[in-house]
């Protein structure tokens, strides 16, 4: 569920994040929104491979995805209240560099928890959807406020959603 809330979040900044960047000003182009992600993936990788070395050694594999989603959940409220091109860039570094590293660890988590193998094929489907869905719920979401109610509207409604993330994660019991 909390894998789900975060993909939705991050297939809408993924498909529209230009076209968010254009609503804030008009002159930016499409290479330098590509350079931006561009970098956010630059920062998140040795970033995921430090937090899931640091979650291995600790046994505490849940406790980084929890910080990631509080971390992009701050980041998407930014962006929500960003009014000018540099703290929208800066807010969505944010938001993309805990997400990107939410992802990378929590893929990491799935052969942690399908432990039974008679049962693996199903559940890894099930995990999958978790990737295809929030491509279709994504653009209904955003059909349904931007165009009314702005960019950041939606924003906020993908913080709440993230926040929710935050709390399954925070709240689950710790297996041995």
């Amino acid at each position: 569920s909390a894998r789900l809330l975060v993909q939705i979040a991050e297939a809408a900044l993924f498909a529209y994040l230009f076209f968010w960047f254009r609503s804030i000003e008009p002159t930016i182009t499409d290479s330098e929104t590509a350079q931006l992600f561009s970098l956010v993936l630059t920062i998140a990788v040795p970033m995921a491979l430090l937090a899931g070395r640091w979650a291995d050694r600790t046994d505490r594999p849940i406790l980084p995805l929890a910080i990631c989603t509080g971390i992009l959940t701050l980041g998407l409220t930014g962006m929500a209240l960003a009014e000018t091109l540099l703290a929208a860039k800066l807010a969505y570094v944010v938001f993309g560099v805990a997400a990107t590293i939410f992802l990378s660890l929590h893929s990491g988590q799935t052969l942690r928890v399908l432990r039974r193998p008679d049962r693996r094929g199903r559940d890894l489907g099930l995990f999958n959807l978790t990737n295809t869905v929030p491509s279709l719920i994504m653009p209904w979401l955003t059909i349904s406020l931007v165009p009314g109610f702005g960019f950041d509207a939606l924003f906020l409604l993908l913080a709440a959603f993230a926040s929710i993330a935050v709390v399954l994660l925070a709240t689950m019991p710790r297996l041995r």
